[in-house]
């Protein structure tokens, strides 16, 4: 009986151990909101499946592509890469500060960093890209987009669903 329940709570730790590698909770700081500045391009056929870019501040963890939803007109996107260029020095701020919005002049590159030891760092504009494969719709129109991870979700940006044929989609061009 012994040798029973010592193997079971053996097999338990094991299990145990392996979901938390598996999935260990990702940290950050709250008040870190998605910030949606752009969408390119932020036009796409009704049959959907080209692939747009979606910019802005704090739009994915460290866990990138894995907790990072993309939503056309409520419809899920597939995501395709999370891009995170120059954001070092945010990375920093937004660690250390109280809140992140302390920090977004800093993300930006529209003033300096100081952190707490007092030591001033360059400024340095961060650009996160989350780029998606635009799902299709069922008609022609505009639709919001919203970008959801660990950080919350945010929409405020537009999307544009357009039949008209473009020059590539033109089989009568030369």
């Amino acid at each position: 009986m012994r040798l029973l329940a010592l193997l079971s709570a053996a097999a338990l730790l094991f299990v145990t151990l392996v979901a938390c590698e598996e999935e260990t909770p990702i940290a950050f700081r709250p008040g870190c909101e998605v910030t949606l500045d752009r969408v390119l391009p932020d036009t796409s056929p009704v049959a959907g499946g080209i692939e747009a870019a979606v910019e802005g501040l704090w739009l994915a963890s460290e866990e990138g592509v894995r907790d990072t939803v993309v939503r056309v007109g409520g419809n899920d996107a597939k995501v395709i890469e999370v891009l995170r260029d120059g954001c070092d020095v945010c990375a920093a701020c937004s660690v250390e500060a109280v809140r992140c919005r302390e920090c977004e002049s800093v993300c930006r590159g529209t003033a300096p960093w100081v952190d707490g030891d007092g030591v001033e760092h360059e400024r340095q504009a961060c650009t996160e890209r989350v780029i998606f494969q635009v799902p299709a719709a069922t008609a022609e129109g505009r639709v919001g987009i919203s970008v959801t991870s660990r950080h919350g979700e945010a929409s405020g940006l537009w999307f544009e669903y357009d039949d008209e044929p473009t020059a590539d989609d033109d089989d009568s061009a030369p």
